[in-house]
């Protein structure tokens, strides 16, 4: 069973919630099973059920590439390979170009034997900023923060602008994601979407600005639309009101002087 699960989570990982039901379709055929895989995903196969040679030093990059934009194609990786064997660097290149996604050209492969360069990892600030900001428009996105990170790799400052850019959120040179006074009802239409609408999240600037003034109005629209019981300004007072009113002084002391 391990040998399977090991073999889907390199090569197809799609498939391994599917892993008890292929081995119970081979009981007492495990052994024919594995090779059958190896001839499916075209991978070396050995008697003692080893499943590659000694690995194309690419081939992680690209499996690691196709998980990220077209995990269907994971399972063609070993194909793919064999047909740029010697221009994997080309192979690489031509990935990036056709799902839009950009390059690293000076970007290197160690080799097996050879020692490891130094690690630089992204900046701390800058991958607290990138979290965060999945975190408030986008959290689906959260798993994927380390491989965007590499693909930004130097060029931090260039993704964040582009993570606003792509979100319609106000940038600032600096990083500051939105300016300092936010619309209080912004919070508001965020928690509902992530209740009800999580891919509406990186929407909300957007529909707020459409709704500039007209904020009551909008959580009533989106009550209706999900089908949720709506109280109107029941939960829409903003700080100020409640600072305003615990302020307030009580004449409950005198009263209860007098009856004392």
């Amino acid at each position: 069973k391990q040998k399977v699960i090991d073999f889907f989570t390199k090569h197809n990982p799609d498939k391994l919630n599917s892993v008890g039901s292929i081995l119970s379709a081979y009981i007492g055929r495990e052994a024919e099973l594995i090779k059958t895989l190896h001839e499916r995903y075209n991978v070396p196969y050995t008697e003692e059920g080893a499943a590659e040679s000694e690995e194309n030093p690419y081939r992680q990059k690209v499996v690691d590439f196709y998980r990220e934009h077209a995990p269907d194609k994971v399972g063609n990786v070993d194909t793919i390979m064999q047909s740029y064997k010697g221009r994997e660097e080309e192979l690489l290149k031509n990935l990036h170009a056709r799902y839009n996604v950009p390059s690293q050209p000076q970007e290197s492969v160690q080799h097996a034997g050879e020692p490891s360069p130094p690690s630089s990892p992204a900046s701390p600030d800058y991958k607290q900023k990138v979290v965060d900001f999945f975190a408030k428009h986008n959290p689906d996105k959260m798993n994927s923060v380390d491989s965007i990170l590499a693909a930004y790799k130097g060029r931090e400052a260039e993704l964040i602008k582009t993570l606003h850019e792509r979100y319609n959120v106000p940038y600032t040179e600096g990083g500051a994601a939105e300016s300092e006074e936010e619309n209080p009802y912004k919070q508001k239409v965020v928690d509902f979407y992530k209740e009800h609408n999580p891919e509406k999240v990186g929407d909300v600037d957007t529909i707020l600005k459409s709704y500039q003034g007209r904020e009551e109005e909008l959580l009533k629209n989106l009550h209706a639309r999900y089908n949720v019981p709506y109280q109107p300004g029941g939960a829409q007072k903003v700080d100020s009101e409640a600072e305003v009113s615990s302020a307030a002084p009580s004449s409950t002391p005198d009263y209860k002087q007098k009856v004392i």
